[in-house]
């Protein structure tokens, strides 16, 4: 994928250069270490700069419309607003001036997947991999936008299968949902066994893992997206966290166990070359 932000100095750690912070946070983004791009942006927003940056931006394609480059640019500074809409017409409107981009639809794809259209992101995570097959940062979002899909869906449906047996069996109203909001937010939680402890029924788990294991083909292509992204990058965190987490969701306690202590070494590995 194209670095629009290369030349950013990732190895200053401290810095009141907002600009320099949110340059240092895209570089981070595009390489898919998530946990510092945030950490960037959030810093660059502390010190007022994303506004700032926007108006640069805009004022760049008052005489430059056709600056993809600029689009992507301010994109991505409403993104870090969260202004996903504003974001994602601005990546369009990179993606119109040139449809090669894999950056562009990339971080559209980011910018649907947290704007809660999974559908959407994965489409455009995919035009990015087809552009750029060996981005592993593409592979390990398009993973995690097809697992929030099938937990959302695992949610609504046990959700559905527990009011109608509620309702069936204890009286309730089978129009209300007040009875389960706990578990609606333990399951986003992914809190399963909190869910089950607060019902006080086996019955629930069942529920849910009914529901689960309909969308289990979404699991697996989450999984495989995982493993891709780490075969392109044995040093991409975000994916064995993910991968691990799943491994552990499944019940694979020693597979699980191997990922996360290869994050462990990861993240053992950036402290030292602090």
């Amino acid at each position: 994928m194209a670095n629009v932000y290369e030349n950013a100095n990732l190895d200053a750690r401290n810095t009141d250069d907002a600009s320099e912070r949110f340059s240092r946070g895209a570089a981070c983004l595009d390489r898919g270490d998530f946990d510092s791009a945030f950490a960037n942006y959030n810093e660059a927003a502390r010190l007022n700069e994303i506004d700032e940056a926007i108006a640069e931006h805009t004022e760049t394609l008052a005489f430059s419309p056709y600056d993809s480059v600029a689009f992507i640019s301010r994109g991505m500074a409403y993104f870090m607003k969260g202004d996903y809409d504003s974001a994602i017409a601005d990546y369009t409107e990179a993606i119109r001036l040139d449809p090669g981009d894999s950056l562009a639809y990339f971080n559209r794809g980011f910018a649907h997947s947290e704007n809660g259209d999974p559908d959407s992101a994965v489409a455009d995570f995919t035009e990015a991999i087809r552009l750029d097959p060996n981005d592993a940062a593409a592979y390990s979002l398009r993973g995690m936008a097809v697992t929030r899909k099938a937990i959302a869906l695992s949610v609504t449906e046990c959700h559905n299968n527990a009011s109608a047996f509620f309702s069936n069996n204890r009286g309730l109203d089978p129009d209300s949902t007040e009875p389960f909001d706990d578990i609606v937010y333990y399951l986003d939680e992914h809190d399963i066994e909190s869910a089950i402890d607060d019902y006080a029924t086996d019955c629930l788990g069942d529920f849910f893992d009914d529901a689960y294991h309909a969308n289990k083909r979404d699991i697996e292509s989450a999984m495989a997206d995982y493993t891709e992204a780490i075969r392109l990058d044995p040093d991409h965190a975000v994916a064995y966290y993910y991968r691990g987490t799943q491994h552990a969701r499944n019940g694979d306690a020693e597979l699980s166990e191997a990922d996360f202590a290869e994050l462990k070494r990861i993240r053992d590995e950036e402290i030292t070359e602090q």
